[in-house]
């Protein structure tokens, strides 16, 4: 298991302002690997041959590397990470292919740099099938290949679902899909799976859980107060599915009240 250090601006591995509330986020995604290393291990055989090794990408999206513990940040904002860096290979210097979303997973999930895949925001198409994708290439290896996305970008239409066996993309707090993609996990433990997960909960706008929250007065009441509890309470319901432009729209113009399910991707 590997952990990389990136930088960039709305990328894959950097950006954001946030890293408090990766402690909680974090807990859950080393929940969902235990699952997939209890699934993929079981009892051995000694006469078996050798399993090949399930692989878990996680792309927790505008998360800075500068404020987690294992890359040098004074302050404790990720806890959980830190106790898994330390028994991990972990890059202390892997940079972002773009600062932003799209193109930067899309190198992630192919290999060749946003100038080959062309996929950039100023120009948003999916990249010609003659550039192999790492979920097809399993796929033809024979993994199990399985991914969920949190929507914006990184979307069927652009081309992210080549090779999954199962792809699902929207907007939704990571913990509500968890149980979902526990079951993906055990429903074939016997195969070699490939698990691709991405989530945008510490993108902005962030509202951070409750017992995270270091950002806010708890005794101010003015307009910015009213639009953080309209947001938590409209977020923590796991039958709303969002867009992100829906997200940021109403935010920040403190139109929160409108986020309704006619808001479903």
């Amino acid at each position: 298991m590997r952990m990389s250090r990136g930088t960039g601006g709305d990328g894959a591995v950097g950006g954001a302002h946030e890293a408090r509330g990766a402690g909680r986020l974090a807990s859950s995604a080393r929940a969902l690997l235990l699952a997939a290393c209890v699934c993929a291990c079981g009892p051995p055989d000694p006469l078996a041959p050798r399993p090949r090794a399930s692989v878990v990408l996680i792309s927790i999206d505008t998360l800075r590397a500068d404020h987690l513990g294992c890359y040098g940040f004074e302050r404790p904002t990720s806890p959980h990470l830190d106790e898994f860096a330390r028994g991990v290979v972990l890059f202390e210097r892997a940079l972002s292919a773009s600062n932003n979303t799209a193109p930067s997973h899309m190198t992630l999930l192919s290999g060749v740099s946003p100038a080959v895949h062309a996929l950039e925001h100023r120009e948003l198409r999916a990249p010609p099938a003659s550039i192999p994708m790492l979920a097809e290439i399993l796929h033809a290896s024979g993994y199990r290949t399985l991914g969920m996305a949190d929507g914006g970008f990184v979307t069927p239409e652009l081309g992210f679902a080549r090779g999954f066996d199962t792809f699902e993309s929207r907007l939704q707090p990571f913990k509500h899909k968890l149980p979902e993609l526990s079951e993906w996990i055990a429903r074939g433990c016997a195969e070699p799976t490939f698990l691709f997960v991405h989530t945008y909960d510490v993108h902005s706008p962030y509202v951070p859980p409750v017992e995270f929250d270091r950002f806010t007065d708890p005794d101010s009441q003015g307009p910015f107060r009213t639009r953080l509890e309209k947001f938590r309470e409209a977020f923590e319901k796991p039958e709303l599915i969002y867009t992100m432009g829906a997200l940021h729209s109403n935010f920040w113009e403190d139109d929160m009240d409108h986020l309704t399910p006619s808001d479903l991707t």
